[in-house]
């Protein structure tokens, strides 16, 4: 789904106020460093740029009119929701999760978007990456495909990619792929599109930018990619990746750039989060691990290589 494969210009980002930037409308624009650029193969024609974090000391927004207001020391306030508790059995198995309400596969998926089934991130409709066991998720799965694809890694992983039936109402595509990564059993990761084009309003609402940062609290990283110039049709990628290492959260916003200038402008907080990688904070993993493969199909996997 993924249009792009290869990132111009990827920037980490660590200051606060960019972290309120997001709320309002962002900007990406050159950066004053310095230090060297680490160089990356060239991409039909554009730069190739990655600029680590140990490689900014300062981060300059250029902010075209309207000007953007910056708060700089701000309070985070976060809402509390509620994970539910896989419980055992006796016999040391864990319960079902729950069926969601509605007759129709794609009634019931919408409503596990619309509510994650009353979990707070990194659950994911009920399943709990380093909790859940992969046959309890496969038994909420199995109602909405029946020929679960199967991928065994080299690494001792098991992939399993599920057929997602969506409503057209709400999303422009009629399905989609939602990816488990299982170790000994037990989910460990998760992946998944939310937003998957224009999303109708009032949908989606808990993936809003704002509503993100208010329940999760500022990233530990954020980082920004877009490219030098447009592609055809005025397609200007603009991307943004809050990533939680502590939570077992990434989330990707997207929008379509313009270039104003030197500076490439992106509003992503216009549409709900388009993709989700989430996983168990006990496996310690890393942005560069993230970004570098640790499960098949992984969104940076997808949006770097």
């Amino acid at each position: 789904m993924m249009k792009y494969r290869k990132v111009s210009h990827m920037m980490q980002i660590t200051a606060v106020s960019l972290f309120f930037i997001l709320v309002g409308c962002t900007v990406s624009s050159s950066l004053s460093t310095s230090s060297p650029v680490e160089e990356m193969p060239t991409s039909n024609g554009r730069e190739n740029h990655l600029l680590p974090s140990t490689s900014i000391p300062q981060v300059v927004i250029h902010t075209p009119l309207p000007p953007t207001t910056l708060i700089e020391s701000p309070t985070v306030t976060t809402t509390s929701t509620t994970t539910p508790t896989i419980s055992l059995t006796a016999e040391n198995e864990q319960t079902p999760i729950p069926t969601p309400p509605g007759i129709r596969p794609k009634e019931q998926a919408l409503w596990l978007y619309e509510t994650n089934n009353r979990c707070q991130l990194p659950c994911w409709w009920g399943i709990i990456p380093g909790q859940t066991e992969w046959q309890v998720a496969k038994e909420l799965l199995d109602k909405f495909d029946q020929d679960i694809y199967r991928n065994d890694l080299a690494s001792g992983e098991i992939y399993y990619g599920v057929n997602i039936p969506l409503p057209l109402e709400v999303f422009s595509e009629d399905r989609t792929e939602l990816g488990i990564l299982v170790q000994d059993g037990t989910v460990i990761a998760i992946q998944t599109y939310v937003s998957i084009g224009d999303t109708p309003p009032d949908h989606l609402s808990q993936y809003a930018l704002s509503t993100f940062l208010t329940t999760y609290g500022q990233p530990g990283e954020v980082w920004l990619s877009t490219y030098s110039a447009p592609f055809e049709h005025n397609d200007l990628p603009f991307r943004i990746l809050l990533f939680y290492p502590k939570q077992g959260i990434m989330a990707l916003y997207s929008d379509n750039g313009i270039k104003e200038g030197d500076i490439v402008r992106g509003c992503p907080q216009q549409d709900p989060v388009s993709i989700l990688t989430l996983w168990s904070p006990t496996l310690g993993w890393t942005f560069e691990k993230v970004k570098n493969g640790s499960s098949p199909n992984s969104v940076l996997d997808k949006l770097l290589k």
